[in-house]
């Protein structure tokens, strides 16, 4: 079967992984699967003459850095231009797939000889966008794969008529998987570092801030692709900036328990990642987090509050050897259970049986 995705500029995103691994693992099971992605859009000159006049500042021109899709070895192309793609950029195949919302109005667009059109919903863009007419893609006719119960309920609350099935995302263990291990010595939490307000870094070093206010000695490391701001550089112990797989995985199996604070979320993948890794998390109420954390795989918030955190913190800096010992097995054996094997079937069986 050939099958088109049909992605945003090449980047580092968890989305962007998302889709670089189902396209390797289609790929390996016989598929011909392409990935066409978008151009970067370009400053005009009046826009970088604008700039350096208020900032002092001379912007440069995107350009094509590291992505998933090198690094995991999947065959795709970019285009010359910001979008959109039509049918001049793509091959004929027999499945089309979104992966943002301006993709799915592109693909909405597309002759029938592009595929059968899905639509692989990682977010309520909806609601992030919703002034720019992303809700308005869920009514399109594109047939939705989510990659969370929750995103699915969110925009079914919202477009009873979408039609679609919950896929959720995996992890590769191999990648991360460790050895049953002992609590930490030194108690150090983790985190990931996103600019972007909604993936809530803030709520988690605030919470490291009241935790060492209190007199309790503890450690942050963190990762990310962008640093911090400087006013957070001190309440960081160690960050590693674009880490490769080995050493995320050595940071993951380094904490006593994993931040995951975002205020919205789309999935989560940091939290299988550590889960995989037989560290425990401590997580907000959003994307993945609620089906994931249970069972006494790690602690799910009530709320989004500095203080929620700080008291998540705190019990696992004073919990027993034998306790914690208890969420890293359970934290493991979640992430045993989701494997892109089966999240690949299931997407599989769901586009080759539409016809």
């Amino acid at each position: 079967m050939n099958i088109t995705f049909l992605s945003p500029p090449p980047n580092l995103s968890g989305g962007e992984r998302v889709i670089a691994i189902y396209a390797r693992e289609l790929a390996a099971r016989g598929h011909d699967v392409s990935v066409v992605c978008s151009g970067f859009k370009q400053f005009t000159f009046s826009q970088r003459v604008r700039a350096f006049v208020k900032e002092r500042k001379w912007l440069k021109q995107p350009r094509l850095g590291e992505s998933h899709y090198r690094n995991y070895g999947i065959k795709y192309s970019v285009v010359s231009h910001d979008g959109p793609l039509t049918d001049s950029d793509l091959p004929d195949a027999d499945v089309v797939i979104a992966t943002f919302w301006p993709t799915a109005e592109w693909t909405f667009r597309l002759n029938v000889n592009k595929g059968r059109k899905f639509y692989l919903v990682q977010h309520d863009e909806g609601t992030i966008h919703e002034n720019a007419g992303a809700d308005l893609t869920y009514d399109l006719p594109l047939r939705h794969v989510y990659v969370s119960g929750w995103i699915a309920n969110r925009i079914r609350s919202r477009h009873p008529y979408a039609e679609g099935i919950v896929v959720n995302n995996a992890i590769d263990v191999s990648e991360f998987k460790s050895h049953c291990r002992c609590k930490p010595k030194e108690v150090q939490f983790g985190m990931m570092w996103a600019g972007d307000d909604i993936k809530g870094g803030d709520i988690a070093i605030k919470a490291i801030q009241l935790v060492r206010s209190l007199g309790h000695k503890v450690k942050l490391v963190a990762f990310g692709v962008s640093e911090p701001p400087r006013e957070y550089h001190k309440e960081i112990d160690s960050f590693f900036l674009q880490p490769d797989s080995e050493t995320m995985a050595s940071i993951y199996a380094s904490c006593t328990a994993w931040l995951f604070t975002s205020r919205f979320e789309g999935f989560g993948l940091p939290i299988l990642e550590s889960m995989a890794s037989r560290t425990p998390v401590i997580a907000t109420p959003t994307g993945a987090a609620p089906e994931l954390i249970r069972g006494g795989s790690g602690i799910l918030l009530d709320s989004f509050s500095v203080e929620a955190v700080m008291g998540a913190l705190i019990k696992f800096k004073e919990m027993s050897q034998q306790e914690w010992q208890g969420f890293s097995i359970q934290a493991f054996n979640t992430a045993m259970r989701c494997n892109w094997s089966d999240s690949t079937t299931a997407l599989e069986e769901y586009i080759m049986d539409i016809q």
